[in-house]
């Protein structure tokens, strides 16, 4: 791997702006050497790309400062953005050829071999791989890869879509995990409003203490149970040259199960991620047993799986061109429990993923890790790296657009997010895009060889989700109008 390359920067001639300015704490964290992140946004397009189209017009990038600066180390080892003004666009904008018969398998292993490599850090650390071919869900695909030390998921989508002709619309497609909603009941006596909010407060600080004492202690405490999806108890997964793959569904499916339970997107989601992997894991447990029935439990007894979600602790889940305060890593993380069990009823995943959303959204656990990594990361950021390892999933979301949006004039198909360089052996990333909403995993291939197959076992879970939850919804709508008849009958 490459390091950061160190050149003599004068500290008198440094000026306190983005020119000169230290990378924040977060961003160096993301250069540490079993923690060098790398972002893949998946996009596709309607239509075919002219590479020197995006050449020509994809130069309001370079207008933000980050994508034309290097990241170099000072004399005292301190990493700074210092720009430049030698940007050779074609180094960032590469059109392979494709001589073979392309197909969706092409774009996954193409994907795998740019996981095995990092961007030269002798020029700005992104670039954007154009690939003329056909799959199954756009006419092409185009592949940007950005050292995640620019920015987060939120920050790298509002760049990559300020050229869009539309304005934008607030992504409302994942609600954020630690912004509880105040349902706080009116109350006559001023005594029992004081009290109602004396309590929520005792909660959250308790629950907050809980949360941040369990955080602290994971680097020291047991990795969870080795799993097909977790693999042996070494400390740490292979970071680079991993499998990415994604599938697309239906925002509408989500949203429908999301309005007859009553629940949000947030708990949809993490609901029928902890069914798919919990039906992955009953085929794998049951491929060693001969005799076995596909419909049967073979999970063992107390598996422990925990996950890690990402959050963004901005307050708002767009950021608007030219705002430059809310632009990089601003990211806090909770460590949760993950249900693994196979259930008769496909919406009591969906229950259990909302208890547990529930009780972090009780706490300030986000809150207070970002705020770790703002001021203590320089200490501590080789045990946030063990405490990853320990855990099975690392889960995120990106929430983008409502409406059809254009790069340089080409509409996007759809987008699907993810990351490499991570020393967690399975990372979800749920993006979403119009009416779309992907899946997207980055797997140490040592670990879970099929990545398909695990997305395979989540979009059926969240099929039968949407079934049973159409079903309940008939079966309320009956209800309703036998109740309704039955008055009509008594009335006359």
């Amino acid at each position: 791997m490459q390091g950061v390359r160190r050149i003599r920067v004068k500290r008198e001639k440094i000026k306190e702006d983005e020119s000169g300015q230290p990378l924040s704490p977060v961003a160096r964290f993301c250069h540490e050497r079993r923690n060098n992140l790398y972002t893949i946004a998946i996009i596709g397009f309607d239509t075919k790309i002219n590479p020197d189209v995006i050449k020509a017009n994809i130069r309001f990038m370079l207008k933000h400062p980050r994508f034309s600066s290097l990241q170099v180390t000072d004399d005292n080892g301190v990493m700074r953005w210092v720009p430049t003004k030698a940007v050779d666009i074609n180094n960032h904008i590469l059109a392979p050829e494709v001589n073979e018969s392309p197909d969706d398998n092409f774009v996954g292993n193409y994907i795998s071999n740019l996981t095995k490599s990092t961007i030269n850090n002798s020029m700005p650390m992104w670039d954007f791989h154009i690939l003329n071919i056909k799959t199954s869900d756009a006419e092409s695909i185009a592949i940007f890869r950005v050292h995640h030390s620019i920015g987060d998921g939120l920050s790298l989508m509002s760049i990559l879509l300020s050229s869009s002709l539309h304005q934008n619309s607030a992504p409302e497609a994942l609600e954020p995990v630690n912004r509880a909603r105040k349902n706080v009941p009116k109350h006559n006596s001023r005594m029992s409003e004081l009290f109602v909010k004396f309590l929520s407060f005792f909660i959250v600080a308790w629950n907050t203490m809980v949360d941040m004492v369990s955080y602290i202690s994971t680097p020291w405490s047991s990795p969870d149970t080795q799993t097909p999806l977790k693999g042996t108890s070494s400390r740490f997964h292979r970071s680079y040259g991993r499998r990415i793959a994604y599938r697309l569904v239906q925002l509408d499916d989500i949203k429908l199960i999301k309005n007859v339970m009553g629940v949000t997107v947030n708990d949809v989601v993490v609901g029928v991620i902890q069914g798919g992997m919990s039906r992955y894991l009953n085929n794998k447990y049951g491929e060693s047993n001969e005799n076995a029935d596909e419909k049967s439990n073979h999970l063992p007894n107390n598996i422990r799986l925990r996950g890690c979600m990402i959050i963004n602790i901005r307050s708002s889940q767009q950021i608007h061109e030219g705002d430059k305060s809310n632009w990089g890593n601003k990211l806090g993380h909770v460590i949760f429990p993950l249900t693994i069990a196979i259930k008769d009823d496909p919406l009591d995943c969906v229950r259990d993923a909302k208890a547990t959303m529930d009780r972090k959204k009780a706490s300030q656990e986000a809150t207070c890790t970002y705020l770790m990594a703002k001021f203590f990361l320089p200490v501590i950021g080789r045990r946030v790296v063990r405490a990853m390892s320990r855990l099975t999933l690392m889960l995120s979301n990106i929430p983008g657009p409502r409406e059809e949006k254009a790069i340089c004039g080409y509409p996007i198909s759809f987008i699907a997010s993810s990351i490499y360089g991570q020393p967690i052996a399975l990372v979800i990333h749920v993006t979403s895009y119009r009416n779309k909403m992907a899946f997207a995993v980055s797997v140490d291939d040592d670990v879970i060889p099929n990545p398909s197959e695990l997305l395979d076992n989540i979009v059926e879970s969240l099929n039968l989700a949407r079934n049973a939850a159409i079903a309940e919804q008939l079966t309320k709508k009956v209800g309703d109008q036998r109740s309704t008849l039955s008055s009509h009958v008594k009335l006359a």
